[in-house]
């Protein structure tokens, strides 16, 4: 197995941009974050449809939403016709060190469907909600580093959700929790050191034959 790596120093970084006031956003507000490509694949009309939820019962959050896709125009007239743009903001492309300050100053990180953005919304030592689908288990234990939902189960991310917000100790262990698993799996440095044990491996079999 080649493990993904990415470089943590990043994340151990004291923040220099502000997300709230980078982005205008009320001090009072929970920031919930998803940082990824707007697509059909990553599960972006299921999000919109927990803000939308959220909305009805909450309003102590901000849905930031990151980056770019194939469904970023349907998604932002969407949320135009139901007038949900009090609690979702489109942010667009952002570089990685914005990405980066977003996703640490978060309260949840979403990551219903993720590669390389699931080890970072971990290594953001904040807690992590995701669908039980692909490799998620592998970082995301429910009532460890964050909660597992079954796919296409909106209520649940809701409820999950609303726990985090009424437990915010619970969640910053949560968070802690999620960096150490990360950085044990997915630190550059090891991941380097096993991708090299593998091709000697892979060499020292190759020239016995």
């Amino acid at each position: 197995v080649f493990p993904h790596g990415i470089d943590f120093s990043h994340f151990e970084k004291p923040d220099k941009i502000n997300i709230y006031d980078k982005f205008n956003i009320q001090k009072e507000k929970k920031i919930i974050s998803f940082a990824g490509r707007l697509s059909r694949e990553n599960y972006i009309y299921d999000i919109l449809k927990v803000a939308e939820e959220l909305g009805r019962t909450r309003t102590d959050y901000i849905f930031l939403i990151a980056g770019n896709g194939n469904e970023f125009v349907q998604i932002k007239n969407l949320c135009n016709e139901k007038k949900m743009n009090k609690y979702v903001k489109f942010i667009g492309y952002q570089p990685k060190k914005i990405v980066n300050c977003l996703r640490k100053q978060s309260y949840i990180s979403i990551c219903l469907m993720g590669g390389f953005s699931l080890i970072e919304a971990c290594a953001s030592s904040r807690p992590v909600i995701s669908y039980d689908i692909e490799w998620h288990s592998e970082l995301v234990i429910s009532g460890e580093t964050g909660f597992l939902i079954d796919e296409n189960n909106i209520d649940d991310v809701i409820k999950k959700t609303n726990y985090l917000f009424n437990n915010p100790a619970l969640a910053d262990a949560f968070g802690k929790k999620a960096y150490q698993l990360a950085f044990n799996k997915h630190e550059i440095k090891n991941t380097t050191k096993i991708k090299q044990q593998i091709y000697r491996q892979i060499l020292n079999e190759y020239n016995k034959r």
